[in-house]
């Protein structure tokens, strides 16, 4: 029951931290809203691997093959769990020092908030 516990609050970390990026946006800090998208990642990673029994949530922060079959483990579907394999490390890894046009943020942020939905879905089902 506490990796739930753990799960649910990774989760929330990473809706608090959607939203920051959502204002950081509507306040023209891109830079920002960007880093706070791939602390999103971060935190929904941490997620992944409490929710997951058999793994441990630190190595697949920093594993990428870990964290594509703990993916595998939970999706069941190859091409899926690798494709958001991909997207979390690549936003996990998003440039934050660049300067980038609200655009560019804004696509970052709706493919952080997509993420999200479809980790949420999968942790915990309606």
């Amino acid at each position: 029951m506490a990796s739930i516990i753990r799960t649910k609050t990774f989760i929330k970390y990473a809706r608090i931290k959607l939203q920051e990026a959502e204002s950081a946006i509507q306040e023209e800090k891109l830079t920002a809203a960007v880093k706070l998208c791939s602390e999103c990642s971060i935190n929904l990673i941490k997620a992944l691997g409490n929710f997951v029994e058999g793994y441990d949530p630190k190595k697949i922060l920093d594993d990428k093959g870990a964290l594509l079959k703990l993916l595998n483990d939970l999706v069941g579907d190859k091409k899926e769990a690798k494709s958001i394999c991909h997207d979390l490390l690549s936003l996990k890894e998003a440039n934050q020092n660049l300067d980038i046009s609200r655009k560019e943020s804004e696509q970052i942020f709706s493919k952080t908030g997509k993420l999200f939905s479809t980790i949420h879905s999968y942790c915990f089902p309606e």
